[in-house]
């Protein structure tokens, strides 16, 4: 896992800081010039910098455009270890100022020596919350996940899973966490999907199964919710519970209905509707879908149906207004 973290670092956030510089000086104390402008830029007040082995930083400035890595706009995220522990610093980018920090200095495993890796982060004004993820020592194919929330100094710790079936390095994520809705979390780990409520420190919900034909619901509604460019989640107002997911795609409008539980989800209704009429096999056709708006109470789309007649050597084009609102904590669908 650290070799990941690290390879991560050389390809794609670390362009200006080189771990190996560490473990090529002369004294092993000095530090790299390279981590000199880091100490420079932020607030490392009170942390042992010189021990500090950093092995990744994401720039949520220059390395924001990522959908796959953390999006956090005017923040900087440096991950290391620290005495053998994992340790995450957040800062602001414009003032250089650390708004959290974390030791994972509490071992999950009594009698067994393991360094925990950050699966998913998320933090506002007013608190933190990491995912960190640790090699079971029972079971070295399975992981114990924990949920970490910083806030008002005091630290929370509650578990998520103690035997869970994931590796989240596997396929290049390097977050997991994202804003279900308001004071909701969310986060998605092989077959499963997990809603934590931030104000109660409480974990919600943990569905690995659903009354569906579909084996990805679990990983399609969190993508949704945390990359909304793949497609669209839209949740209802009174109920975190209740949702739909939306897409529009080749003239089709796809919908979704879904109702969670505490330990699984159903898929409640699918609909496919046509937003054009049909051509002829004659014509090329293209779509183009720009969105005006895009939030988790509406969607309001233009789609866009280009088509050239190979008969006549023209082209045709034809415009569609998809409004998906909820009202009244139903979803309205309008096609003009």
């Amino acid at each position: 896992m650290k070799r990941f973290f690290l390879l991560l670092a050389i390809v794609g956030c670390m362009n200006f800081v080189s771990c190996s510089d560490a473990s090529d000086s002369n004294d092993q104390n000095e530090i790299p010039p390279q981590q000199e402008e880091l100490q420079d830029r932020f607030d490392f007040s009170g942390v042992d910098y010189k021990n500090l082995d950093i092995a990744a930083i994401y720039d949520g400035d220059r390395d924001g455009e990522n959908p796959r890595q953390f999006r956090f706009p005017n923040t900087t995220i440096i991950k290391g270890q620290l005495y053998d522990c994992t340790w995450v610093g957040v800062f602001e980018n414009s003032t250089g100022r650390r708004l959290f920090e974390y030791l994972d200095s509490e071992q999950p495993f009594v009698g067994y020596e393991c360094v925990g890796e950050v699966y998913g982060i998320y933090f506002d004004e007013e608190m933190c919350m990491l995912i960190m993820q640790y090699p079971n020592g029972a079971s070295l194919s399975s992981y114990r996940l924990d949920f970490i929330v910083l806030k008002e100094n005091s630290i929370l710790r509650s578990v998520i899973d103690e035997k869970a079936l994931c590796a989240p390095s596997s396929d290049g994520v390097f977050n997991r966490l994202a804003q279900w809705t308001d004071g909701i979390l969310c986060s998605y780990y092989i077959d499963t999907l997990i809603l934590y409520d931030i104000a109660k420190n409480e974990l919600m919900c943990k569905i690995a199964e659903f009354d569906s034909p579909y084996s990805s619901d679990a990983e399609s509604l969190y993508w949704a919710a945390a990359h909304p460019g793949i497609n669209s989640l839209v949740i209802t107002q009174s109920d975190f519970l209740h949702c739909y997911l939306v897409a529009i795609n080749e003239g089709y409008l796809y919908t979704r209905e879904y109702q969670l539980y505490s330990a699984a989800g159903a898929l409640e209704t699918n609909k496919q509707q046509r937003l054009f009429e049909p051509l002829g096999v004659n014509f090329d056709i293209t779509y183009i879908v720009e969105y005006k708006v895009r939030t988790k109470e509406r969607i309001l789309a233009i789609t866009t149906r280009i088509a050239y007649c190979k008969t006549d050597n023209k082209t045709y084009r034809e415009a569609k207004t998809v409004d998906i609102r909820l009202e009244n904590d139903e979803l309205r669908v309008e096609v003009q």
